[in-house]
């Protein structure tokens, strides 16, 4: 058999995780690749990506510094953070409307344009802009993307996968910031 079809087949077999439906429960709200270690694994360098680092047992983001910061984790009751610099928040969005955040640390949610929300973080709750990630529960095909633009805005577009092409579309969707306090 041909060398070049052996490769091409292993590729395959080896990449078929990456595809759509990875057979997990669809009540989780975030799932994170589980790599390594940070330091050595092929992982691609974009800010905001979150990842669970198997060397020291912990969820990792990277940020727009080019660092791997580790991010907070529950322990029990008691919350774990990445020093008293950081603060983590979450919520979860229904079009404008908040379902639930922790504590009060969103003050709006505007929908200018169909796939496209601003959300605005109250003043002092975060010094400089936060790296965020979301994430929606809705459909498979359907992805989100962030991008925090200061301290008080972070900005969300909801997109249906069609083949390789985004439709913008409304969706909800959860997220999570962390940032300097």
């Amino acid at each position: 058999m041909n060398p070049r079809i052996i490769a091409i087949a292993i590729s395959l077999i080896t990449t078929s995780a990456f595809a759509y439906d990875l057979g997990i429960d669809k009540s989780f709200d975030f799932v994170a690749p589980n790599v390594p270690n940070t330091t050595s694994a092929n992982i691609p360098s974009e800010t905001g990506l979150i990842v669970y680092d198997n060397s020291d047992d912990s969820f990792k983001g990277y940020d727009r510094n080019g660092n791997w910061q580790t991010l907070s984790t529950s322990q029990g009751s008691a919350v774990v953070s990445n020093g008293p610099a950081e603060r983590v928040e979450r919520a979860s969005i229904n079009g404008t409307t908040i379902v639930a955040q922790s504590g009060t640390w969103i003050s709006s949610v505007s929908n200018p344009s169909t796939g496209v929300y601003s959300i605005s973080v109250n003043t002092g709750i975060f010094s400089d802009t936060p790296t965020c990630v979301t994430s929606t529960s809705q459909d498979e095909r359907v992805t989100t993307m962030t991008n925090p633009t200061s301290a008080t805005v972070v900005g969300v577009n909801t997109r249906r996968i069609t083949g390789s092409v985004g439709i913008p579309i409304d969706s909800s969707f959860n997220v999570i910031c962390m940032g300097p306090r």
